[in-house]
C-alpha cells in the first residue's frame, strides 16, 4: 500500500506541470505534497511494522501457553 502512495505522489509533478500554474506555485504545492505523501507512506510502512511485531508477540505467547496479556516477554 505505501508503494502505490508513493507513485501516486510521483505523479503530482507532471499533474502540476499540465495544470498551467506558476513555476513558484507549482513548486511550492508540489514540494508540499511531495513531503506529505512521503510523511503518510511512511506512516503506513511503521504501522504494518509495529502491527506485525505485535501480531508475532501473540502468536508467541500462545504457543508457549500463557494468556493473552499476562505479562509474556517484552519482545
Amino acid at each position: 500500500m505505501a508503494l502505490l502512495v508513493i507513485w501516486i505522489g510521483g505523479l503530482v509533478v507532471p499533474m502540476l506541470r499540465w495544470s498551467g500554474l506558476d513555476t513558484e506555485d507549482a513548486t511550492f504545492f508540489g514540494s508540499m505534497v511531495e513531503v506529505g505523501v512521503l510523511m503518510f507512506a511512511a506512516g503506513l510502512i511503521g504501522g504494518s511494522q509495529l502491527s506485525e511485531r505485535f501480531y508475532r508477540r501473540a502468536v508467541r505467547s500462545q504457543a508457549a501457553g500463557e494468556a493473552p496479556g499476562s505479562g509474556g516477554p517484552p519482545w
